[in-house]
């Protein structure tokens, strides 16, 4: 009988040797997954940590500028109310609070702010406007202040001291206006209603074109010739600085013995603007002219005052409110 027993022992041996190399194998793959797990896990562990962090943070970063917002809006609240109240009281005494407003708001050059307003009075005769502002330099005091004489507006305008700001940070003064100014100015409004100028009631239009018009005054016993209002529009591309100037060198080689008094930077309508007084003769009479000009969407507008100089020094306060006067829509 036959030995069925006849599988050889090396067989055998190397079958366990690839059993064995297999299980090592799958221990050690086994090995690996848990060292890479072990390390992983908590790397990603801790990356959503951070991302919860920083969500976290963010959340908290919202809230507090939510936060600043509301209180900032509760102070802006209360000071309108405040201001809403004050404005209600003033107006039950028939003083207009907007226009007065509007007139300071008007002769504020851009690098002057204005931190305090009160008014009280009981009536705008005897109204009285207590400012504290603070400006860039003492030139934007001094702008603010010239402006302010120019407009007319108020009666009187009461400087304080000035005082340097801290850390150099501008100039702080308090200023005192005081009485309004009755506007007794007949209203014209030109150019399909976007123009508006103040003007004496007696004068007459003379003339009005699509970029022209004349208003003039009664014919005088007293002046060699009647005082005249004149309005002009021209197209440009210039800044309302560069635009008064060329005017200038325009009127300088057109004008008979023609002087410059005085030019300044000043405001109107919101815009910089450019008022200039100069003088020149005409038919043998010294003329002073007072003249504004700014400059509004390639629009270039020039409104000159125009008279005898001996009338012009004894009426040059409303000469500046019939400028002053003179608003762009």
């Amino acid at each position: 009988m036959k030995d069925l027993n006849l599988i050889p022992a090396s067989y055998v041996f190397e079958k366990k040797n690839r059993y064995k190399k297999a299980s090592l194998s799958i221990l050690v793959i086994f090995a690996g997954v848990v060292v890479v797990s072990a390390y992983a896990f908590p790397t990603i562990y801790e990356y959503g940590l951070k991302n919860e962090k920083d969500m976290l943070l963010q959340q908290v970063a919202g809230t507090s500028a939510y936060v600043a917002q509301v209180n900032e809006f509760n102070t802006l609240k209360q000071a309108v109310e405040a201001r809403e109240k004050e404005g209600t009281a003033l107006a039950q005494r028939q003083i207009n609070v907007l226009k007065i407003i509007n007139a300071i708001e008007y002769a504020s050059p851009e690098r002057l702010f204005i931190q305090k307003l009160d008014a009280s009075g009981e009536s705008e005769a005897d109204v009285k406007v207590s400012l504290s502002c603070v400006a860039e330099n003492e030139e934007a005091i001094a702008s603010f202040v010239r402006n302010l004489k120019d407009d007319a507006y108020f009666k009187t305008i009461g400087l304080a001291a000035i005082a340097k700001g801290k850390e150099n940070n501008g100039e702080t003064f308090d200023i005192v206006l005081t009485g309004v100014n009755k506007d007794e100015l007949t209203k014209y409004y030109g150019w399909d209603n976007t123009i508006r100028i103040g003007y004496i009631p007696n004068w007459i239009i003379t003339e009005e074109k699509d970029n022209r018009i004349s208003i003039t005054a009664s014919a005088s016993l007293t002046a060699a010739k009647p005082a005249s209002l004149e309005l002009v529009l021209e197209s440009t591309q210039l800044q309302a600085k560069a635009f008064a100037e060329a005017r200038q060198s325009k009127l300088k080689s057109s004008l008979e013995n023609y002087s410059l008094v005085y030019s300044n930077m000043t405001r109107n309508s919101r815009l910089d603007a450019v008022k200039t007084v100069y003088r020149a003769e005409e038919e043998n009479i010294r003329y002073t002219y007072s003249e504004l000009c700014t400059v509004k969407g390639g629009k270039g507008y020039i409104v000159t005052y125009k008279s005898d100089s001996a009338s012009f020094s004894n009426t040059e306060q409303i000469i500046d409110r019939i400028l002053k006067s003179f608003n762009i829509n």
